[in-house]
């Protein structure tokens, strides 16, 4: 099953991450409704709780997916400013 693992776990989330900010991203370069995104549960290395929603500045994967969408985000932003 997908997800068993920590790092399957994290690669379908960055999966989800993906779609939904480039849902997010096409909306608002094409001038929707979207003004923005963000998502909860951002925690440094060895805080946190056992959510296994949460997201950590040592999942570099799923970082790696969070700064793509602010530069992307960013650019399409500013072709509007």
């Amino acid at each position: 099953m997908t997800g068993e693992t920590v790092q399957e776990g994290n690669s379908v989330r960055d999966q989800f991450l993906q779609a939904v900010y480039e849902q997010i991203s096409n909306n608002v370069q094409h001038g929707g409704v979207a003004q923005g995104s963000n998502f909860w549960n951002l925690y440094s290395v060895g805080v946190g709780s056992d959510d296994p929603y949460q997201i950590t500045l040592a999942d570099t994967s799923t970082m790696a997916v969070i700064a793509a969408h602010v530069s992307i985000y960013r650019i399409a932003v500013e072709s509007y400013s």
